[in-house]
C-alpha cells in the first residue's frame, strides 16, 4: 500500500514504513578539472619561485590593475615537455603589455626539469620572466599555486584570464589562439 513516487523510511521491527516529505537540496557545481578555482573566483595572492631560486608572491589583482585601466592578467600555466604550452608562448610574450595585458607564465615542470624550462622559455619568450612552481614549506602558512590548481590534474596549458580585480573572467583550455 505504498504511494508509487513516494519517500519511506523503514524502520527494524516497526512492521509499518513511514512516510517523509522530500528535502532536495542542489548539489554545488563542481570546480573544472584540475582547478580550485572558477569563473567569478578572486585568485588570492600566491608565491612562486623565481629563476634565481628565491621565492616571490604573485598578486593578480595588482599585475592585472598595473596593466592599465580595463587591465587584465593572463595566468598562464605550462610546462617543458608540454608541445602546444611551448607554442603558444611567443604569443603569450606577444600580448604581454599589450592593450592592457599583462602575461604571467608559470612552470609546472618538476625540480628536475626547470633547467630545461628555463632554456625553452629564453629561446621561445625571452621578456617573460621565469616563475615555477613551488611547493610550500610543511611550518609556512604561504598560499602556493597549490591552492589554485590541482597540478595532478591539471589538463595542460590552461591559462586563467583574471580581470582588474583578480577575479576569472574566461579559463583557456589548451593553447591560445591569435585572434582572427
Amino acid at each position: 500500500g505504498l504511494a508509487r513516487g513516494g519517500r519511506y523510511e523503514l524502520v527494524e521491527g516497526e512492521g509499518t514504513p513511514r512516510p517523509f516529505d522530500a528535502r532536495p537540496r542542489p548539489l554545488p557545481t563542481p570546480k573544472p578539472p584540475g582547478l580550485r578555482v572558477d569563473v567569478g573566483d578572486r585568485v588570492q595572492p600566491f608565491t612562486v619561485a623565481d629563476a634565481d631560486g628565491g621565492t616571490r608572491t604573485l598578486d593578480p589583482a595588482a599585475l592585472a590593475s598595473a596593466a592599465g585601466t580595463d587591465g587584465r592578467l593572463m595566468l598562464n600555466l605550462w610546462a617543458s615537455y608540454c608541445a602546444p604550452c611551448v607554442g603558444e608562448l611567443p604569443l603569450l610574450e606577444q600580448w604581454n603589455d599589450r592593450d592592457g595585458t599583462a602575461v604571467v607564465a608559470v612552470s609546472v615542470d618538476a625540480p628536475s626539469a626547470q633547467v630545461r624550462a628555463a632554456e625553452i622559455l629564453t629561446a621561445r619568450a625571452p621578456k617573460l620572466d621565469l616563475l615555477l612552481v613551488r611547493d610550500a614549506d610543511g611550518a609556512t602558512d604561504e598560499r602556493t599555486l597549490h591552492d589554485v590548481v590541482d597540478l595532478a590534474r591539471l589538463p595542460l596549458p590552461t591559462t586563467l584570464v583574471l580581470d582588474g580585480n583578480g577575479v576569472v573572467v574566461e579559463i583557456v583550455r589548451g593553447p591560445v589562439e591569435a585572434p582572427r
